[in-house]
């Protein structure tokens, strides 16, 4: 690998919406135009995406919205047939901060479409002094997250 496959392999990208949309920080185009013209589905790679995993070898993706667990998997599947062919054998890993949080406002859960489960956060789990309460928050979360085909959640204690 070269020093530049190296140093994309380590970084993680920017924040991404399935499908980038415009909003906040983590819009992008698909073929020079705003998703919302451009007859892309959602489960399409944008340009940026596109760019990043081919031009610049990265391989972690932190993404922040999503419009539902389908086209999370899907785009998830597109994406790792994209990178496939560029010869690293490096497959995409995904990350994504909490979604399981009580305010349905929060860019998590709201990019969501409404499909993931509300749950406190641990220091309120931590309070209810009840252990099957937590291992059923384990379990339900697993399965979503499985949906999502995300690999890393990490459980905020603030």
């Amino acid at each position: 690998m070269s020093i530049e496959q190296i140093a994309g392999v380590m970084l993680y990208s920017g924040h991404q919406s399935i499908p980038a949309d415009g909003r906040r920080r983590s819009g992008g185009t698909y073929n020079g135009k705003p998703f919302s013209e451009s007859g892309a589905k959602p489960s399409d790679l944008s340009d940026q995406q596109i760019q990043f995993l081919t031009d610049d070898n990265l391989r972690h993706v932190l993404i922040t919205r999503v419009e539902s667990p389908e086209v999370a998997a899907g785009w998830n599947n597109n994406t790792q047939a994209l990178v496939e062919g560029l010869g690293l054998e490096i497959p995409i890993n995904t990350s994504s901060n909490l979604r399981h949080r009580t305010v349905a406002e929060e860019e998590y859960n709201a990019g969501a479409g409404g499909y993931i489960s509300m749950w406190p956060r641990a220091i309120r789990f931590a309070a209810t002094f009840d252990p099957e309460l937590v291992r059923q928050f384990g379990e339900i979360a697993s399965i979503e997250y499985r949906a999502l085909r995300n690999i890393y959640s990490p459980f905020s204690l603030d």
